[in-house]
């Protein structure tokens, strides 16, 4: 039987834990600033501004839209329909290229509720 703890896959192994402690670490670090925002946007400032919460949940999604919006139209049409993905060529390389404008879509999205809105507390 092979062993793959051998100094044969040492190297391998390394950058492997290497690669998955950075990706633990961006999205540790993605879901924490999703969820400070959010409960700085849905709970903070309505409990600091005194606002009535429906008018607040209309306008705040309202204004996540207008942002969305406007990314997607400056931002080189992004994020891209399905037809356009599977007519791009390599898909792989245009994910890698795209994942900044992926994080900042998600976060956005997120923040402002996503699309069922906010839930009450």
């Amino acid at each position: 039987m092979m062993c793959l703890f051998t100094k044969k896959y040492r190297a391998s192994w390394y950058r492997l834990l290497g690669k998955s402690l950075i990706a633990g670490i961006t999205v540790a670090m993605f879901i924490g600033l999703t969820d400070f925002f959010s409960e700085l946007l849905w709970s903070v400032v309505p409990e600091a501004l005194h606002v009535a919460h429906d008018g607040y949940v209309f306008i705040l999604c309202l204004i996540g839209g207008i942002i969305l919006g406007f990314f997607q139209r400056f931002g080189a049409g992004y994020p891209r329909t399905m037809a356009q993905l599977a007519s791009t060529p390599n898909l792989e390389k245009t994910y890698r290229s795209d994942l900044p404008r992926t994080f900042i879509m998600a976060f956005i999205v997120l923040v402002f509720g996503a699309v069922s809105g906010q839930k009450p507390r």
